[in-house]
């Protein structure tokens, strides 16, 4: 049975939970190997879920070794955009452990799509035998914003941060990549990942909360418009888009970003997007953004 728990005492509740559990290890059973850790904040994951598209969500893990002669080795992340889960996953988070690991707790950030489907995500522990130990979580998306005939995507209100959420403090933590083929937002650790690096078209690079910046994954197209807010709300359509992109030349970084600002840029697939910094968090090095892109 799932245990609930309150969010502000999460990570405290997961390293309770490995004493609790280490001390029961005398019992003749032998415990579960992997479980998933609810929480009642309504961004915490542990079962199959609807949620809608693009809300950030944290799976909390918990996982301890079979027997005391063996130790946890590594902790896989995989998630899947297709929905019968038969096409190849993606490797969201890799972690070799360190030696003799018995007890190994974690929350994982992870943002589904911001379209309207079900994802399946797998978190999977392998011990010193070569055993492995797997949960699965389906979340199906929804979204009434982007449609399966639109031509382009509207993502609203889009963090990213090198901290934890400022809106929900305990309940996030930092995503500083975001995909515009799929409105997902990633944290540094899957960022590091090939098949999500090559996803990320925008990259949340600060180096200091004074000059809250942005750059793209390999490419220099990223250019201030003359586009007010207003301006970026009136755009409805991929011409509207496409016609924005201004003549000057792009860069890859822009820095001392500002309330208000609308830049355009080109995603990894060639298409046009726009984006309007609505937030800089100075303070708690932090960006909220809304962007239209090209379907």
């Amino acid at each position: 049975m799932i245990k609930k728990i309150n969010s502000a005492f999460a990570p405290i509740f997961l390293l309770l939970f490995i004493v609790l559990v280490t001390a029961c290890n005398n019992e003749p059973e032998t415990p579960s190997v992997l479980q998933l850790v609810s929480s009642t904040g309504q961004n915490y994951v542990s079962e199959n879920r609807n949620v809608s598209g693009g809300t950030p969500v944290i799976t909390g893990v918990f996982a301890q070794s079979p027997t005391s002669n063996v130790s946890l080795t590594k902790f896989l992340v995989t998630f899947n955009h297709d929905s019968l889960d038969k096409q190849p996953p993606v490797i969201y988070l890799d972690s070799t452990l360190a030696p003799d690991t018995k007890n190994f707790a974690m929350q994982v950030a992870y943002t589904p799509r911001n379209l309207a489907n079900k994802e399946i995500w797998k978190f999977i522990i392998t011990d010193s035998n070569n055993n492995t130990y797997q949960r699965v979580i389906s979340i199906k998306t929804t979204t009434t914003v982007n449609k399966a005939d639109s031509r382009y995507y509207t993502y609203k209100d889009v963090l990213l941060s090198r901290v934890k959420n400022p809106r929900t403090f305990l309940d996030s933590l930092g995503c500083i990549g975001f995909s515009s083929a799929t409105g997902t937002s990633f944290p540094a650790y899957a960022a590091k990942q090939p098949e999500v690096n090559k996803q990320i078209d925008l990259l949340f690079n600060n180096t200091g909360t004074q000059k809250p910046s942005l750059s793209l994954m390999g490419s220099d197209s990223l250019a201030l418009t003359a586009l007010t807010p207003n301006d970026f709300d009136a755009i409805d359509n991929a011409g509207e888009i496409r016609n924005s992109y201004p003549a000057t030349l792009g860069a890859n970084k822009f820095e001392n970003l500002k309330d208000g600002q609308v830049l355009a840029y080109k995603t990894t697939l060639n298409k046009i997007g726009l984006l309007r910094i609505n937030k800089v968090y100075r303070t708690l090095d932090s960006l909220a953004i809304d962007v239209k892109v090209e379907k």
